[in-house]
């Protein structure tokens, strides 16, 4: 018998809205993504092994961020 088996890493959405771009200097639409590893049987992911990180993307400039930037204030005064 032939198996095939191996590791995947898959990205799902878990937020989307606006923000302020550090990059930019400017409001613009986010994508909060996160990671996870799984184990495949014929590329089929099949067992989560665990995460692999999450982070905010711009999707006006493409930089990615830690995800607590989309609570940050860009006046720089305290909340």
């Amino acid at each position: 018998m032939f198996l095939i088996a191996g590791l995947t890493t898959r990205n799902r959405t878990v937020d989307e809205g606006t923000f302020f771009c550090p990059n930019d200097g400017g409001e613009r639409r986010y994508r909060h993504v996160a990671a996870r590893r799984w184990l495949t049987l014929f590329f089929l992911p099949l067992i989560p092994l665990g995460t692999q990180g999450e982070w905010v993307q711009c999707q006006s400039c493409g930089a990615m961020y830690d995800p607590d930037v989309v609570r940050r204030d860009p006046s720089g005064l305290p909340q």
